[in-house]
């Protein structure tokens, strides 16, 4: 820019001397510097403007495109489900196979509500079918689950950071009479997809995305503890303390429950976001703490709390 006002004033100058020694020739007579310059000015202004323009409608796009492509949000059971449904504004069904998804609006963040059923096939079925049919920018599950942390109580709620499959084992080799010992059966990866395409991977652990934990963790509170730590998952429920603390102190289990990795899995083979969000219902380690299905509605409410926080994040970017 600079060079080029210089050569226009250049022009200016020039054309001012040629008038004042009386060369009326030069009155009518073009300056291509100058006009070239203006021309070249003009088309860097509009170049600008355009590229302004561009980047405006880009965050725009950014945005909107966040706000659009919906959140998925899981609930395996009637009472970890309900209230998600109840609180969607304009809300449309869409009904694929066995399964009702839900989708409507949530502080102006586009949501669809699902009730996957439980375990882990049901579990992943549902989220391969919502990755599919609604391209969600990311995917939640959250609900109860049985206490292994024995500082954890009742009411408190674990965020997934990491997230393991206890339903997988290798044991080894015993002859009939020599028992079972769990503490000798390995947990393997499970096969997932690697950097190079076409290739699979063993992975032992899952974990939920690390923005979408921050702004989880910044989400206030009011029945108990929000801890940062681990769910496992597996089409089993345990009930020997042994068991427990074993998958406590060997894996730094958290808390258990029946679908978390699945939706995991299938989030990370389809590049989709995920967040686990669970909490204490009841715990073996505390019997005297007994489940309660009020549990899961504490649950569902921080969950749209969370939805809010993300759509509010969202929307500042």
């Amino acid at each position: 820019m600079k060079v080029r006002n210089f050569k226009k004033a250049a022009a200016i100058v020039l054309a001012l001397s040629l008038s004042v020694l009386g060369l009326s020739a030069c009155q009518n007579q073009n300056t291509p510097d100058s006009k070239e310059s203006d021309s070249s000015m003009s088309a860097e202004v509009s170049k600008n403007t355009e590229a302004s323009k561009e980047n405006t409608e880009a965050t725009t796009e950014n945005k909107s495109e966040e706000t659009s492509r919906p959140i998925v949000v899981i609930g395996p059971m009637e009472s970890e489900y309900a209230i998600l449904e109840s609180t969607l504004e304009n809300p449309e069904e869409t009904l694929i196979g066995p399964y009702k998804f839900v989708r409507g609006i949530i502080s102006g963040q586009d949501v669809v509500t699902l009730r996957s059923y439980v375990g882990m096939t049901n579990a992943a079925i549902v989220t391969t079918l919502a990755i599919q049919e609604f391209n969600p920018s990311a995917v939640i599950f959250q609900g109860t689950s049985g206490g292994h942390n024995p500082a954890y109580h009742q009411g408190d709620i674990v965020l997934g950071e990491n997230i393991i499959n206890i339903g997988a084992y290798y044991s080894p080799h015993k002859d009939a009479g020599q028992g079972s010992d769990f503490t000798e059966w390995d947990m393997p990866g499970i096969q997932m997809k690697s950097e190079t395409p076409g290739k699979f991977e063993d992975v032992e652990v899952l974990h939920s995305d690390a923005k979408l934990l921050e702004i989880a963790k910044s989400v206030a509170y009011d029945h108990g503890n929000v801890y940062v730590g681990t769910i496992s998952s597996g089409d089993i429920w345990n009930k020997e303390i042994d068991r427990i603390n074993y998958l406590h102190e060997e894996y730094g289990s958290d808390c258990e429950e029946m679908e978390g990795h699945a939706v995991a899995q299938v989030c990370y083979q389809f590049d989709v976001p995920v967040l686990g969000i669970r909490i204490l219902s009841n715990s073996e380690l505390h019997p005297e703490e007994e489940f309660d299905h009020i549990f899961g509605e504490y649950c569902q409410k921080f969950s749209i709390d969370v939805i809010k926080a993300i759509a509010a994040a969202n929307q500042d970017k």
